[in-house]
Order: structure tokens, then sequence, then C-alpha cells
């Protein structure tokens, strides 16, 4: 429970946040977001980076981070979006940081918790 109450959360904070960008004239055209992490095509890096810096402005408790492409990639969610001529490529992303631990066997955890993990990692593959 406490899981979803912190993405209600976010998603309520990065809405307001969103809507500041939209009054400043800063929205991009194309815009996606899953929870805290978002997508955006702008049409020059300069507005990529008025973006991020009206975001990092927006609240002093907050620190954004942007990745541009690079090689025709984009890392976004746990995937990899590369570009190859017309076509795009969807794989799986991992953190050079992630040591693939998920959680023990043996751990005392909630079922629910146990096949809510097994059916992300089942559709991730």
């Amino acid at each position: 429970m406490v899981n979803c109450t912190n993405r209600l959360m976010a998603n309520v904070f990065m809405c307001h946040l969103e809507e500041k960008l939209s009054c400043k004239g800063l929205m991009p055209d194309l815009y996606k977001r899953y929870v805290e992490d978002a997508l955006a095509k702008t049409p020059s890096i300069e507005a990529a980076f008025a973006i991020y810096t009206t975001l990092n402005g927006l609240n002093p408790s907050m620190k954004f981070i942007m990745e541009l492409p690079v090689s025709y990639k984009i890392r976004v969610t746990g995937t990899e979006i590369v570009k190859s001529g017309t076509k795009f490529q969807i794989q799986a992303y991992r953190k050079p940081t992630n040591i693939g631990l998920l959680l023990h066997f043996r751990s005392h955890t909630d079922k629910c918790y146990e096949h809510s993990l097994l059916k992300t990692m089942l559709h991730f593959a």
C-alpha cells in the first residue's frame, strides 16, 4: 500500500510541475511520463536545457537529471530505444550498478509482493 501511495504522490507532484511548464510555454510536443520518469522530444538541446533548468528551479528539495541520446539510443524506465535508419528497436536496459538482486527466496515477505515481482519479471522479459 505504501508503494501505491508513493506513486500517487509522485504523480500529483509531477502533474503540478507539468502545469507550470505549460504556463511558461515550455511543454514539448512529445512528452510521455510514467510516475517520475519522463521522455520528451524537443526541437533543440537549448530547449531541453530550458525545461531542465525550469524543473530544477521549481522546488529546491527536488533534483532532476537529464540524459541526452547517445548514438541514437534513449534509455527510459528500464528500456533502451535504439534508432536504426527509420526504424526503432526497443530492448531491456539494466544500469551498470544493477546487481540483479530483487527479493531473497526465503525472505519474510507477503505472498502478494512475491507474485507481483514474478509477474513484473515475466512482463519485463
